[in-house]
């Protein structure tokens, strides 16, 4: 596959952007560890992957390997990412930084408002709950509004955040702890996100895009 025809794969959603190849103005890099804590259930870790029956098939009994961003009624789901950047470009500037989240089914079409957010304290994927939630900055990063039913089984879709004084903050030497997505507002519905352990669908783990 030559390179034009891979990047018009990557825009037209044909093949994940985890998977693209380096442009000359950006790259994209790879997560490193991704979770979700519930506020409902304070002190449970989901970070193996298995956090959640699968309701979309109601005929199989089947945990699959998803985060959930969103509200479960009044109770929060918050997403945590933290990206590998052993390869981030130290001297070029950097233009824009996007988080890459992909949205495989989402019952309702109703819409939420999630806040970025750079987290500033460490947090181990395999232990933190929301009661542990690691600290943000109190700045917002950007704001995305996620909405739209999405089928199961369907094409579904990604959303993306920006998160570029983040990434600059990381090149210019300030530990990356990660990003937290955090849906605004007292209630409201929940959106299915692919984690990394989803191996079947490894091409839409969460990914940043940095571009210079």
């Amino acid at each position: 596959m030559t390179k034009k025809i891979l990047v018009l794969a990557v825009v037209l959603g044909l093949i994940a952007p985890s998977f693209a190849l380096m442009g000359s103005s950006g790259r994209y890099f790879k997560v490193s560890a991704d979770t979700w804590v519930y506020q409902f259930k304070p002190d449970k870790n989901y970070g193996d992957g298995k956090g959640w029956a699968d309701i979309t098939n109601p005929t199989k009994s089947v945990t699959l390997p998803k985060m959930f961003l969103g509200f479960g009624g009044s109770d929060k789901k918050i997403v945590l990412v933290r990206f590998d950047l052993s390869l981030l470009d130290k001297n070029k500037e950097i233009k824009k930084a996007e988080v890459n989240l992909f949205n495989d089914y989402a019952g309702s079409a109703a819409p939420i408002t999630v806040n970025a957010k750079m987290i500033t304290s460490d947090w181990d994927e395999l232990k933190v709950t929301y009661r542990t939630m690691p600290r943000t900055e109190d700045k917002v990063l950007s704001t995305t509004t996620l909405e739209g039913a999405v089928a199961d089984r369907s094409s579904g879709k990604w959303y993306r955040f920006d998160v570029t004084d983040a990434a600059k903050a990381w090149q210019k030497g300030e530990t990356n702890y990660g990003i937290a997505l955090i849906p605004q507002g007292d209630s409201g519905v929940d959106f299915d996100i692919v984690a990394r352990e989803y191996r079947e669908r490894i091409s839409y783990a969460p990914s940043l895009k940095v571009t210079y």
